[in-house]
C-alpha cells in the first residue's frame, strides 16, 4: 500500500495540476493563475504525494469575510482519477481545515457543478452543506452549479439567538 503525505504545492507542480485539472473535468486554470496564487499569501496550495509523485492538489484563498473575520474560498480539489473514491481527497481537506482554523476563518465557500454528485457527498461529510443553486453557473457542458459552505466551530456559539 502506498504511503501519503501532502506538502505545499510549488512552482514545478504547475504543469501536473493543469494536467490534472483537465483529466478531471476542473474549469481550466493557465500557469499564470497558478503562479499568482502561489505567490499571494492569502492563498494555499497543497499537492498530495505518493511515492514522491503528485497524485492530488487543492488549492484555496481567504477572503474578506462580513465581520471581523475572513472567509475562505475552496478553488480546486482534484485526485487522480485511478484513485478517487478511496478517501484521498480527505488527506487534502484536513490541512485545509486546520489552515483555516490558524486563520480564524469564519465561513468556507466552495462552488460545485450540480450534478458532480460524488464531489457534493464529499463536502457534506466534510460539514458544508447547500447554501443556493448558481443558475447557468458552468459552460461545457452549461449547467447549474451549487454554492456551498461550511462554518467555523465557532460560529454557532457566536451567532445564537439563545
Amino acid at each position: 500500500m502506498s504511503q501519503y503525505s501532502v506538502r505545499v504545492m510549488e512552482a514545478p507542480d504547475i504543469p501536473w495540476a493543469i494536467a490534472l485539472a483537465d483529466a478531471t473535468g476542473l474549469c481550466p486554470w493557465s500557469e499564470a493563475g497558478y503562479r499568482a496564487h502561489l505567490a499571494d499569501p492569502t492563498c494555499l496550495a497543497l499537492v498530495l504525494v505518493s511515492d514522491e509523485k503528485p497524485v492530488g492538489f487543492l488549492v484555496a484563498r481567504r477572503v474578506p469575510g462580513k465581520g471581523d473575520r475572513p472567509d475562505a474560498e475552496l478553488l480546486n480539489i482534484a485526485v487522480a482519477k485511478d484513485l478517487q473514491g478511496q478517501g484521498l481527497a480527505k488527506l487534502l481537506m484536513e490541512p485545509f481545515i486546520d489552515w483555516c482554523q490558524t486563520s480564524q476563518v469564519e465561513r468556507i465557500w466552495l462552488e460545485v457543478r450540480g450534478s458532480n454528485y460524488p464531489a457534493i457527498k464529499f463536502y457534506t461529510k466534510n460539514g458544508f452543506f447547500k447554501r443556493s443553486i448558481l443558475a447557468n453557473n458552468y459552460v461545457d457542458p452549461a449547467e447549474a452549479g451549487l454554492l456551498m459552505v461550511r462554518y467555523s466551530e465557532d460560529y454557532w456559539d457566536e451567532n445564537s439567538n439563545a
